[in-house]
């Protein structure tokens, strides 16, 4: 006698409404346990998160507000149904973060400061937008028909910025790629449109060639193999996206609030930055025609401001099995700031190492760069990763192109051994020069 047994399942979920306006992390505000993955939600008055929070579905009432402030965290195992206001803010040093993945779409707004007088590189957060739907007093250029407005992006195709005129206020905004913004003030933009619900696929890029992509989410995304749980696919530089990328530019190119600055999956060459935050566009370089898929499954929660986090200082210790130094320069002239890094490491080599070694990015009239000691002469690299042995006897090409007479390094990171000095040699003069903080060069000289 066969019997067939049907066994069904059931996950309990419990219901709570919120029982007066206030923070999420308070029992007042719902009036006994603050939810957890398993309860249902009402928001029935406005509430605040301002911390990291999870609840399963969240039904937001008509009339009512729910704000993820800067210090938010909030993710939604199940359906979200907003019938109100959903607002997700961010400042210029940090950023509120939701997580959704088991959603459909609904619409909510996703608040981004954007700063004066200068470009700032923006994903998109939210999805069916038009240039009129954002224009929040962004800057203008020109006048009547011409009058560009502060929304630009980079066509990779023929390698060249394509801004928007104010009079096409109808063009779409797409999250298949980044854009550039800049406001007339230095205020909030706020977008307002559908939550990304699945994969993003970004425009295609091309051999050789640069393009900005951005991110699609309202969450942070991992970047590196050192994000938070990062495995598999669920973080961008990951093993199918990385042959995507040119050998020597096996990295992602973030401005960082002063500087262009390359982050990787280097414990060395990279920065210190593991994360994209939401409203974050970052520079990739192409190794063929392909597109990249930004998964849902990259997406955290983190803190900061993605990009603009600033590197820390480190130190090196010569007994460790792997030995490892960094010297990294800023590089200031009349128009610009620059960074170049050189890596000791036992394992490297002086050829091209993929990942390690990373070719430069150049963004107006400035560039500084090295040369790798073996192939690829044509390339100018920003970060060049070199045999530790060889840290006491090497010499490596610079070169330097600027407009002004003059130019300056200090140290934005420095873990040489302290027996260790670096020197200028000028070839034509037959000089050495010792390097210091705050070096100098002169070219009038």
């Amino acid at each position: 006698l066969l019997i067939m047994c049907l066994l069904v399942s059931f996950t309990a979920f419990s219901q709570t409404t919120t029982s007066q306006a206030g923070a999420w992390n308070s029992g007042a505000t719902w009036g006994g346990s603050v939810p957890t993955s398993g309860t249902n939600v009402v928001i029935a008055h406005d509430v605040t998160c301002n911390s990291e929070q999870t609840a399963g579905t969240i039904t937001v009432n008509s009339g009512i507000t729910l704000t993820v402030n800067t210090a938010g965290k909030l993710t939604a195992t199940g359906e979200v149904t907003n019938n109100g206001s959903i607002v997700v803010t961010s400042g210029e040093n940090a950023s509120g973060s939701l997580i959704a993945t088991s959603s459909n779409r609904f619409n909510f707004t996703y608040n981004l400061y954007i700063p004066a007088s200068e470009w700032k590189l923006v994903g998109i957060p939210v999805s069916g937008l038009t240039v009129d739907d954002i224009d929040d007093n962004l800057a203008t250029n020109g006048s009547g028909a011409s009058q560009k407005v502060g929304i630009g992006y980079y066509d990779t195709e023929n390698s060249r910025w394509e801004v928007f005129l104010s009079s096409n206020t109808t063009a779409s905004i797409s999250q298949t790629r980044g854009y550039e913004m800049m406001h007339a003030t230095g205020d909030v933009v706020a977008f307002t449109g559908a939550l990304r619900a699945n994969n993003r696929s970004t425009i295609a890029t091309y051999a050789n060639k640069w393009a900005l992509l951005g991110n699609p989410y309202p969450s942070y995304l991992r970047l590196s193999d050192d994000a938070t749980d990062a495995s598999g696919t669920n973080y961008f530089l990951n093993a199918t996206h990385l042959s995507y990328l040119k050998n020597t530019h096996q990295n992602v190119w973030g401005w960082d609030g002063s500087a262009y600055d390359s982050y990787s999956n280097s414990d060395a060459s990279g920065g210190s930055l593991d994360h994209i935050a939401p409203g974050d566009a970052f520079w990739v370089y192409g190794n063929d025609e392909e597109t990249f898929t930004i998964r849902e499954t990259m997406q955290v929660h983190q803190g900061g401001q993605g990009f603009r986090n600033s590197s820390t200082q480190g130190s090196t210790d010569d007994s460790k099995p792997s030995r490892l130094a960094v010297v990294k320069f800023s590089v200031f002239d009349a128009n610009s700031k620059r960074y170049l890094s050189v890596v000791f490491g036992d394992d490297f080599s002086i050829g091209l190492d993929p990942g390690e070694d990373i070719g430069g990015f150049r963004a107006g009239d400035s560039h500084i760069y090295t040369q790798l000691m073996d192939g690829y002469e044509n390339i100018d690299f920003a970060i060049q990763a070199l045999p530790y042995e060889k840290i006491s006897d090497v010499t490596i090409p610079l070169g330097i192109e600027t407009p002004g007479g003059k130019i300056r390094l200090e140290y934005n990171k420095n873990t040489l051994p302290e027996y260790i000095d670096m020197y200028l040699e000028d070839t034509k003069e037959n000089t050495f020069k010792k390097i210091t903080d705050g070096f100098e060069i002169n070219f009038d000289e």
